[in-house]
């Protein structure tokens, strides 16, 4: 397996001294079929966006064309894209239980096989001027909505003033749905203390609405969500307690600081089914309250690209659960507190290639049990990918993608557990 996953990254450095001179549209092409306009007009490097694709995007995906309005587009037209990866993963992950000849043991067990790693059907763009809306499904097994929204734009004529409702991503400082890690998240945003019974993570897309404003030009940009905190079945809190989740920035000559806060609450006692005892949805009462709070960089020289987020969360005392066998939340001794965050580089020497790596870590400073480490539980992270695109045009985006990434969770006391991943697929979109 080793072997092939060599071969496989030689084959990539090969390839990558190909001189492709295709047209650069590195990007779902959906937009691109609308406007008939290269997709590298909003991406850097697809998933990636540009400058004037975060501006159309803000601006609900409109150019002030008459092209906007869906009327005017041709019968045949459907803004649907489809979304996909396909390769080979190679994982290793130590400290396993498993029984080996029929003796109980513990080793690393590892597994490689060609596989997918899921498919996005995306369809977005304008219901009518300055209406937009976003569905985004997911496949394989059972289908699921990932996202449905729509919005109002520009009201009162202004961009200030937008106005979304649905099942949305919250507006994260750098957004997990388009990363270029594939087999590395990051960390910070979904990291849940040990028992937590916190449901929602930064990196997940919530229910409910939004207020976002921008200026025209580059320069303030803030967003306001009301968001219902999960989108789970069971043990939801009651809709008269949601979440509240604020982003302001300011860019400056394509430079960027920001600052976001997450203000949620969390259920610690349900109403029960008389007959099964599980909780009954929507009926969570005695809310605790959590949050997370932290700020963002992100500057630019030239190819390079450096992006700095620092976050420190609190989970209440409340809210974590030191004996699940009984029927309800069995409070520990103190509040759980955290902090973490990543540095990433991305380094593109041409429209056709790009190079990414960060380094992501999570550190307990308060554990909800005072006789438990502070490192106990703590994360660290490497991630290292390069994305080449071999076919670029207006109708599709085919991309080569190689990466390796590195989980470490400390165990006091014991071996650390370690998780590595190696991938080299095919990322395509048409």
């Amino acid at each position: 397996m080793h072997r092939l996953f060599l071969w496989g990254l030689v084959g990539f450095i090969l390839l990558s001294s190909i001189p492709f001179t295709a047209d650069q549209a590195l990007a779902i092409p959906a937009f691109a079929r609308k406007y008939d306009l290269p997709c590298s007009m909003c991406h850097a490097a697809f998933p990636k966006l540009n400058a004037f694709g975060l501006a159309f995007r803000d601006n609900g995906y409109q150019m002030g064309s008459e092209k906007d309005n869906p009327v005017n587009q041709p019968g045949a037209y459907w803004p649907i894209a489809i979304r996909t990866t396909i390769g080979y993963q190679f994982t290793s992950t130590n400290n396993q239980d498993v029984i080996k000849n029929g003796v109980p043991t513990t080793q690393t067990v590892r597994t490689g096989s060609v596989q997918d790693l899921g498919i996005d059907l995306l369809s977005f763009g304008t219901l009518a001027p300055n209406v937009s809306y976003n569905i985004v499904m997911t496949l394989p097994g059972e289908v699921g909505l990932e996202s449905a929204w729509v919005r109002l734009d520009n009201l009162a004529g202004t961009p200030l003033l937008n106005f979304k409702t649905g099942i949305f991503e919250p507006d994260i400082p750098f957004p997990t749905k388009r990363i270029l890690t594939l087999t590395a998240d990051y960390l910070i945003y979904n990291y849940h203390p040990a028992g937590s019974t916190v449901e929602m993570g930064l990196g997940e897309n919530q229910t409910g609405v939004e207020l976002m404003g921008h200026e025209d030009a580059a320069g303030l940009r803030y967003s306001v969500a009301v968001v219902e905190g999960n989108n789970t079945e069971v043990s939801q809190k009651q809709p008269i307690s949601p979440d509240l989740f604020e982003t302001f920035t300011y860019q400056k000559s394509n430079q960027r600081v920001g600052l976001f806060a997450y203000q949620g609450s969390q259920p610690t006692q349900f109403l029960l089914d008389p007959t099964t005892m599980d909780p009954i949805d929507g009926t969570g009462y005695a809310d605790r309250k959590f949050f997370r709070t932290g700020a963002d960089l992100n500057l630019n020289a030239g190819p390079v690209n450096l992006r700095i987020l620092g976050m420190i969360g609190m989970d209440p005392k409340q809210t974590i659960d030191t004996d699940d066998t009984t029927g309800g939340i069995q409070p520990a001794a103190r509040d759980a507190k955290y902090n973490g965050g990543f540095v990433e580089v991305q380094y593109q020497p041409s429209p056709i290639l790009i190079f990414n790596g960060r380094y992501d870590r999570v550190r307990n400073t308060q554990q909800s049990d005072s006789t438990v480490a502070h490192s106990e539980g703590n994360q660290e992270q490497m991630a290292l990918s390069a994305r080449y695109y071999l076919n670029i045009s207006k109708r599709t985006d085919l991309a080569l993608h190689a990466e390796f990434s590195q989980l470490r969770t400390t165990i006091v006391g014991a071996q650390d557990d370690v998780v590595k991943n190696a991938l080299l697929a095919f990322d395509f979109a048409f």
